[in-house]
């Protein structure tokens, strides 16, 4: 999948995707590598399984740093009433 406006995207050779995918016993991707998505709502449209992955990794990544800052709040809180 090529995305439209990211630095660095572009098509792969299809015998290299085709020799990797033999020998590694690779998945089929949810959208062909050489499909453009122009917009979010396009890439939704498109792949809604890899758009479902894609957001729960982020509110997963979200959720992990929010605990985090909570902690490290938490301990500076500990450490001022020690004092």
């Amino acid at each position: 999948m090529i995305v439209e406006g990211f630095a660095g995207s572009r098509p792969i050779d299809r015998t290299q995707e085709a020799h990797y995918a033999e020998d590694h016993e690779v998945r089929r991707a949810p959208l062909p590598i050489d499909q453009r998505v122009g917009s979010i709502d396009d890439f939704k449209d498109k792949a809604p399984d890899l758009w479902e992955k894609m957001v729960l990794a982020i509110a997963s990544d979200i959720s992990n740093k929010m605990k985090k800052n909570n902690d490290r709040l938490k301990a500076i809180m500990r450490e001022g009433r020690q004092r």
